[in-house]
């Protein structure tokens, strides 16, 4: 299958070269917002799972300080072997 001789002109292939490289570009765009959202909601998780340990070490220090009386309470909430 042969092409007409005006699509093949340098001014069309420039067109199609122009064409083509703006889809890549506007694709690596997508694809770099995909990432960065993707980080986003990672670090989001990560931070709520860093605060609810920070949390749970807080609960298990104050418990602690009111000695063995608090020792079956501290377990059940923490789950800690004292």
């Amino acid at each position: 299958m042969a092409f007409p001789q005006h699509h093949l002109s340098s001014d069309s292939t420039e067109t199609v070269r122009l064409g083509a490289g703006l889809v890549a570009t506007i694709a690596a765009v997508v694809r770099g917002l995909f990432v960065g959202s993707a980080k986003n909601s990672f670090d989001a998780m990560n931070t709520g799972i860093t605060e609810m340990g920070v949390r749970t070490i807080l609960i298990a220090r104050v418990l602690a300080h009111y000695g063995l009386q608090a020792n079956e309470v501290r377990n059940v909430a923490v789950g800690l072997q004292c």
